[in-house]
Order: structure tokens, then C-alpha cells, then sequence
């Protein structure tokens, strides 16, 4: 599905969020609270929901479609050399066993050409905690999507890069699963 009306862009690293407000041209940075996230684990979700509803707030905006693009640090990879003989639940459950998060805190976004398939992996529960708390904002998450799926862009994002971050982000066709039965959307 192509997105048409997205009007922000939240880049999530694994020390905060940067907002990328479109339909009023500003930008805001907000660092996770202390005490809240360590290495990607939500350690106080309260606490870190509360923290960012306040911030958003103070933008003082009306609710926007987001899209969420995790950066290349929160998300894992793997690759494996292409074969028929591959099981995409093999796979899921090899490269599960080598990452510091339990499988069932895991989505996956398989990316497959003629040469390899690239396993992505990262942390549910944090992703879906800022999905869940601007949704209770009135925001409208369109999708998550790794950094890796966007072509030809440099970090750090500025106001341009991340317009087309956005671009590429909605007609990406895969994406992280906001879903808590799924753990990947194509």
C-alpha cells in the first residue's frame, strides 16, 4: 500500500527520537529519559510514556501521520547465502539465538535477492512503545521501517534527507510489524 499523506517523519536511534514535522516545517529532538531504556530494553515504560507525551505536547501541532525509521544501530542483520534449502523459520530462530532479546521481543523483515537473503531483526517492545504512545496522542503510525531499506541517504537526517527518507519509507514494501501476533508485514 503507497502512502499518500504521511507529515512526519520520527527517526528512532538507540538514544532517542527525532521528529521531522512536515506540515509545519520544524524539527525536535528528544532524548530517551534516563532510568527508562538501556540497551534497547524498555526498563520503565511508564515513566518513558509519560516523558514523551509531554514533549509532543509542547510541539503544540495537531496529530500527524508518522512514519517510524529506526536507525541502522537498533537494528540487527544477518546474511545468509541464498539457497532453496533456506526456511525462513530456521533462519528467524539461528539469528535469534546470537541477539541479547528473548525471540518473542524480536520482529523480522526478510530482504531477498539472487545472491543472499538479509535477515533484519530489532526490539519490539521499544518501537511499539512510542508507536503506542503517540497513537494515544491521536498520531497515526503508517509503518516501521529500518534505515537499511532507504537508498542513497547519509545520516545525520536533516530537514531534506528526511523528506525523502519519508518518500522512500511509504513505498517501501516491507516493513516492522505493529501487530503483536505478526512479526513481519510485507
Amino acid at each position: 500500500m503507497l502512502l499518500a499523506h504521511s507529515s512526519a517523519l520520527v527517526f528512532m536511534s538507540e538514544r532517542g527520537l527525532d521528529f521531522f514535522l512536515f506540515s509545519n516545517k520544524s524539527t525536535a529532538h528528544y532524548n530517551f529519559p534516563v532510568g527508562t531504556i538501556a540497551h534497547l530494553d524498555v526498563i520503565d515504560s511508564e515513566v518513558f510514556a509519560k516523558s514523551l507525551t509531554q514533549f509532543v505536547e509542547s510541539f503544540q501541532v495537531a496529530s500527524q501521520d508518522f512514519v517510524l525509521l529506526l536507525a541502522p544501530q537498533v537494528v540487527f542483520k544477518k546474511e545468509f547465502v541464498y539457497s532453496k534449502d533456506l526456511k525462513e523459520d530456521e533462519l528467524k530462530q539461528n539469528f535469534s539465538k546470537i541477539l541479547p532479546f528473548a525471540k518473542s521481543n524480536l520482529s523480522f523483515i526478510q530482504v531477498e535477492s539472487k545472491e543472499n537473503i538479509q535477515l533484519l531483526a530489532t526490539p519490539t517492545a521499544l518501537y511499539m512503545l512510542i508507536v503506542e504512545t503517540l497513537e494515544a496522542l491521536k498520531w497515526k503510525n503508517e509503518k516501521v521501517v529500518p534505515f537499511q531499506l532507504i537508498d542513497e541517504i547519509a545520516l545525520p537526517l536533516d530537514p531534506e534527507s528526511a523528506k525523502e527518507a519519508l518518500k522512500q519509507s511509504e513505498k517501501s514494501r516491507k516493513s516492522f510489524s505493529t501487530s503483536p501476533q505478526k512479526s513481519e508485514k510485507t
